[in-house]
């Protein structure tokens, strides 16, 4: 059997639970992917638009937070190998390191330290592309 069939059979012979975990996995990384695009979205919207919209920026941040914490639980439920759990491990120091660079630039008055939010974002959009292509290949 070669080594493509091989990864094949055991993609199809995991059980029920730990399938729903791994397409649960993929689903997530990918809501996680389409929830960073909205953030650039409704940032550009606040910019170019009305500054209103900055606040849903914000909030939608509190809610994007959570998918890593979701992505780590499902890895283990997917029995999915380490390197799943390790970066979405990854993706919450990222999301955490957001708020520091804003929290820094405001505090200290160095603003260009902000600049480094949007290239943070993608770094995580990039190692949410990662995870997204590996969860599908684990998917069979």
């Amino acid at each position: 059997m070669g080594i493509e069939q091989q990864s094949q059979h055991e993609a199809l012979a995991v059980s029920g639970i730990t399938r729903w975990g791994r397409i649960g996995f993929a689903g997530v990384a990918g809501l996680f992917l389409a929830a960073l695009g909205l953030q650039v979205f409704l940032a550009g919207m606040s910019i170019f638009f009305d500054a209103t919209w900055w606040q849903v920026h914000v909030t939608m941040a509190s809610l994007i937070e959570w998918l890593p914490i979701v992505m780590i639980a499902l890895a283990f439920v997917g029995r999915l190998p380490r390197a799943f759990a390790l970066l979405s491990v990854l993706l919450l120091g990222l999301i955490m390191l957001q708020y520091v660079f804003v929290e820094v630039a405001a505090q200290s008055g160095v603003r260009w330290i902000a600049a480094f939010h949007p290239v943070n974002a993608l770094i995580m959009f990039t190692v949410g592309l990662i995870l997204l292509q590996k969860a599908r290949r684990a998917l069979g």
